[in-house]
């Protein structure tokens, strides 16, 4: 990964944190960096008992730098004993003190990091809910799981939470290298070439190694999630087929290509390690047999010593702002999916949920379409020029052969997808406005109602706090839906515990309850697509009658290939490839569409 890319994500990553977070953030990276300080006193201190130690075991007096310290520190009239104890507690001391603010103060970063994280997470799951764009119907739910968790957690907690260490052993090299140049020119010069070589060499070995781990283990973990979905929910075509050794082999193939890079990625940090330790142990041979040949024991001893001390705080910072820099490159790969998505919505109005109808203004629920055109590529207009209206209370039928625009037409008039040209409006307002202002006056019913885990009543009050309806709306839901014909026969009815994806109920019992679902709002406009396609035929008719019942305060708009359903219509499209037709009768609809006219024979109407 270049350099200009490692820079842009931890660029986008800061911007996960708000102005105040960002700020407060930067501070304690600053304040993290001056303990470094605490780290060049209690170096240079262990430099000075060095040389101490060597002139007292010669009888000799301290040096011009020891003396100056010794008066500094009050030390000079103790015994050299007492004066060498004195300057190791003092420089423990400091070491210690340094290395537990260190420790207090990455704790609370860290869990200030893992909190934005979990705000992060709500933001761009919020932002995908409601992005003008639709972008969580483009994208796997696997990937959309990923970005808001594992993938959040690696942006802050992993790169953010890293970055912070990073800068902080930075500071600590830096400063402690200086203050050592200072006091030993030479010793300092050599073990920043020796330090600094192999961390060099360390980083250029490892970083692109450690990237493309970090997407490797994602795309893995990405995978795995998808591979499993897909054999639980097409379990019985997979039986059926006796091909669920291949979903089998698959994840096994998966998991072992996330095992080994996640082995890898945890071996990594270990060859930093072991390299650094070699180094120290032959940067302080080297130091000790160039001192002692040149110059005289005291000043070697003293040379040596600091080279230790300094050796002991700047090799493992060295170590850690190496190891670092390779773990962000990892971060920032596991975190591309949330990268991603923060990209997408950088920029873009974040609208606010409402979730129940309090409002002033009266829902009408009338339907107005101007001019719509709507493409999914450049060769084919799939809808062109339509233009039609719906008045409150009726009913509009879309009938047409599969793939000619009718689930999209839906699509549109809800507000899922936009318009290439054209309007559409909903009690005045575009779709999506209407929807805003009055929270589940238009309902929708899919051709497959899905299932969460829990109770029937839990699934009809699906989006809602369960509490928020009372019992006359729940009654009224399973009523015209007839989901209490079925219900009655359970022991514990609508308290009934149903699993996900509801594979203990049929495909019509599925259906009943996804228009309960739809019902339990009371809404104004309802828009069924297909969503009585796995019902027999009585209860189709049942479900229908039921519907038409409740028509004069609801506005109908119905997909159905079932045509009985939708015979009793007020208004008709027909929608194929070749043209749209628009008319106000069943009979003449059959009249200026043949194919349609043969389609009502063969089902005997």
């Amino acid at each position: 990964m270049r350099n200009s890319s490692l820079k842009n994500s931890i660029r986008i990553s800061l911007t996960a944190l708000d102005k105040p977070s960002r700020i407060k953030y930067l501070l304690v990276i600053g304040f993290q960096g001056t303990l470094a300080f605490l780290d060049l006193l209690g170096v240079a201190i262990l430099g000075a008992i060095g040389a101490l130690a060597i002139r007292g075991i010669q009888s000799q007096p301290a040096g011009s730098r020891v003396g100056d310290l010794l008066e500094l520190t009050k030390l000079t009239e103790l015994t050299f004993q007492q004066q060498v104890a004195s300057l190791g507690l003092i420089a423990v001391s400091l070491l210690v003190l340094k290395t537990l603010l260190s420790i207090w103060i990455t704790r609370k970063t860290l869990h200030f990091l893992a909190f934005k994280g979990t705000q992060l997470s709500a933001e761009l799951f919020h932002n995908c809910l409601f992005s003008t764009e639709n972008r969580i119907l483009r994208r796997k739910i696997e990937e959309i799981q990923y970005a808001i968790g594992a993938g959040a957690n690696s942006l802050t907690v992993g790169t953010l939470g890293t970055l912070s260490s990073l800068i902080s052993d930075l500071f600590v090299v830096v400063t402690v290298g200086v203050g050592a140049f200072l006091i030993d020119p030479t010793t300092s010069l050599y073990a920043l070439i020796l330090f600094g070589s192999v961390a060099l060499i360390l980083y250029k070995s490892l970083h692109l190694r450690a990237r493309n781990l970090g997407t490797t283990l994602t795309s893995a973990s990405i995978s795995t999630d998808e591979s499993v979905s897909q054999a639980v929910i097409g379990f019985r075509e997979l039986y059926t087929k006796n091909s669920r050794q291949y979903y089998s082999e698959k994840v096994r193939a998966t998991r072992e290509k996330f095992g080994s890079a996640y082995a890898d990625q945890n071996f990594l940090p270990n060859i930093s390690k072991y390299v650094i330790e070699i180094a120290l142990i032959v940067g302080a041979l080297t130091i000790a047999a160039i001192q002692f040949m040149l110059y005289d024991s005291s000043k070697a001893a003293a040379s040596l010593t600091l080279f230790l001390a300094a050796g002991s705080r700047v090799g493992p910072a060295l170590l850690r702002f190496q190891q670092n820099l390779v773990s962000i490159q990892s971060f920032t790969g596991s975190a591309e999916p949330t990268l991603t998505l923060i990209r997408e919505f950088q920029g873009l109005s974040k609208p606010a949920s409402k979730q129940s109808g309090v409002t002033e203004l009266k829902f009408i629920g009338a339907i107005k379409v101007e001019n719509l055109s709507f493409s999914y590529s450049k060769e084919r207009d799939l809808i062109k020029n339509l233009s039609f209206e719906v008045k409150e209370g009726e009913f509009l039928a879309i009938v047409g052969p599969s793939g000619a625009g009718k689930s999209t037409l839906i699509d549109l008039m809800l507000g899922i997808s936009k318009p290439l040209e054209g309007q559409i409006k909903i009690s005045g307002m575009d779709p999506e406005s209407a929807i805003q202002e009055w929270p589940g006056k238009i309902a929708y019913v899919p051709q497959d109602s899905f299932l969460i885990n829990g109770t029937i009543k839990d699934n009809i009050t699906f989006g809602f706090d369960g509490e928020f309806f009372d019992s006359e709306d729940i009654n009224y839901a399973v009523t015209n839906s007839l989901v209490d014909t079925f219900v009655k026969h359970l022991p514990d009815r609508l308290e009934t515990k149903v699993q996900e994806r509801g594979t203990s109920l049929s495909g019509g019992q599925k259906q009943r309850i996804g228009i309960a679902r739809a019902l339990i709002t009371r809404p104004g406009i309802l828009f069924l697509d297909e969503a009585t396609s796995s019902l027999d035929s009585v209860s189709e008719l049942e479900i229908t009658n039921s519907i038409q019942n409740i028509k004069k305060n609801v506005t109908l708009v119905v997909v159905a290939h079932r045509l009985s359903t939708i015979i009793r219509a007020d208004k008709f499209i027909y929608i194929s490839k070749e043209m749209t037709v628009q008319t106000n009768s069943f009979k003449e609809l059959r009249i200026l569409v043949p194919e349609f006219d043969i389609q009502a024979k063969l089902m005997g109407l």
